[in-house]
């Protein structure tokens, strides 16, 4: 069989008279849109049956070359994966679950920046979803509720004390969240340049022969200021020292106060 080869756009066809028609882009120079057709006789038959199927062939074969390219199909976007919410659960559940999802997950400190090193003991606060990743803010299980930036806590007054001289008071119990002291002192005589008194805030577990002060406030002169005491836990008790020889007439009131939740 004489076989016909047109070479133009990339299409496989049949010519009239059973010639076999191979159309493909060669981008030739010289040519309007770099197309062209050329008919090659595979055998050397230069009858005039050849040349009528040549002929025919290249008249086949420029139809071929003057149809379109298909037009490239469109790359179909991936649908969107809905990211669970995984607010209030512990942080190993939740880093399992989006990992598994094929997310890039992050997980920081919305407190004091610590390390996170076992993720049970952490809670998932807030996530937020940027494409394939997953920005989650926790913080610990141990943690207090209230803390400097909580906006469902106020400060309440824990306990209040009043003394004109040296005293003990009694002792009182703090629950993790920050604490502050605010302290009134007013005096009769005093000598210039020499303390009032002084107030010492002081945990239990430290109250032994041995132990040191947990804080010391020195007022130096009457009137009023606050005193932050940071986040503080456990058992706690207040003592005053006026300093006699160098003042009279004086009275002290203290007020503890912590972050406690808001009431309805």
């Amino acid at each position: 069989m004489r076989e016909w080869i047109a070479e133009a756009v990339g299409v496989r066809a049949m010519s009239p008279g059973g010639a076999r028609v191979v159309c493909h882009l060669r981008g030739a120079r010289g040519h309007e849109d770099g197309r062209y057709v050329r008919a090659v006789n595979r055998t050397k038959d230069r009858s005039p049956v050849t040349a009528a199927a040549l002929l025919a062939s290249s008249l086949f074969v420029a139809g071929c070359a003057s149809a379109p390219s298909p037009e490239p199909s469109p790359l179909r976007a991936e649908a969107s994966v809905p990211v669970a919410d995984t607010t209030g659960q512990a942080l190993d559940a939740a880093w399992e679950a989006l990992t598994e999802a094929g997310l890039r997950v992050e997980a920081s400190d919305i407190r004091e920046d610590r390390s996170i090193w076992d993720r049970s003991n952490w809670v998932v606060v807030s996530q937020v979803v940027e494409g394939e990743r997953v920005a989650l803010s926790v913080e610990k299980f141990a943690d207090p509720v209230c803390w400097e930036k909580a906006t469902t806590c106020e400060w309440a007054v824990v306990y209040e004390f009043s003394s004109t001289g040296d005293a003990e008071s009694g002792q009182f119990e703090l629950d993790g969240g920050p604490a502050r002291l605010t302290y009134s002192v007013a005096a009769g005589l005093t000598t210039e340049g020499k303390r009032v008194a002084d107030i010492y805030f002081q945990d239990i577990a430290m109250h032994h022969e041995s132990s040191s002060i947990d804080t010391i406030i020195n007022v130096d002169g009457p009137g009023s200021a606050p005193f932050d005491l940071g986040p503080r836990e456990g058992t706690y008790f207040l003592m005053t020292e006026v300093r006699e020889g160098d003042v009279s007439d004086v009275s002290i009131n203290v007020v503890v106060e912590q972050m406690r939740p808001a009431g309805p």
